[in-house]
């Protein structure tokens, strides 16, 4: 059984001296995906399409145990953050990444498909770069989330694809 755990803070225990800062008593955050360095991908630096990618908990044990050990250039010091915005780093890196992938702008009509924690943070994002925003999910209860504590242009509960189709119809003008 693997331990999960990719979205994570931690306090570092014990580390040797090192050019990174790290000290022991520190709040950090970690990179949890792990690549090969030596297929197609990594040689041409898109990491994130490794053919070996192991992500912590998934194809290698997460951070969900007492204790764990990380290579010291995956590391990242909290800078005095919380440790759960620290733990929110990894989604929201996703969804920020996807977010300029799309190049929103100021004025752009923006619809996230997915209430859970990367859309509401990637619905954010669009927010954060002038996006008008609308979310959309088959829960109602993450859509009153979403709206209530994001306060995006709208939400949509995704209970029909008709239902889905009139309002994103709606609000871009066909």
């Amino acid at each position: 059984m693997t331990i999960p755990g990719h979205e994570f803070s931690a306090e570092i225990v014990e580390v040797d001296d090192n050019e990174y800062g790290l000290k022991p008593g520190m709040i950090v955050t970690c990179n949890p995906y792990f690549n090969c360095g030596g297929c197609y991908s990594c040689e041409r630096g898109i990491v994130n399409a490794c053919m070996d990618n192991q992500t912590m908990g998934c194809q290698r044990d997460g951070a969900f145990c007492e204790y764990i050990t990380m290579p010291l250039e995956r590391i990242y010091d909290g800078k005095g953050l919380d440790p759960k915005v620290l733990a929110a780093i990894e989604p929201f890196c996703i969804s920020y990444h996807g977010v300029q992938r799309a190049g929103v702008r100021p004025g752009d009509k923006v619809l996230v498909v997915g209430a859970g924690t990367i859309g509401v943070l990637a619905a954010a994002a669009a927010k954060a770069l002038g996006g008008e925003v609308w979310i959309a999910d088959v829960a109602a209860p993450k859509l009153e989330y979403a709206q209530r504590e994001f306060g995006f242009a709208g939400t949509i509960l995704n209970d029909s694809p008709e239902a889905l189709d009139k309002v994103v119809l709606d609000f871009t003008d066909n």
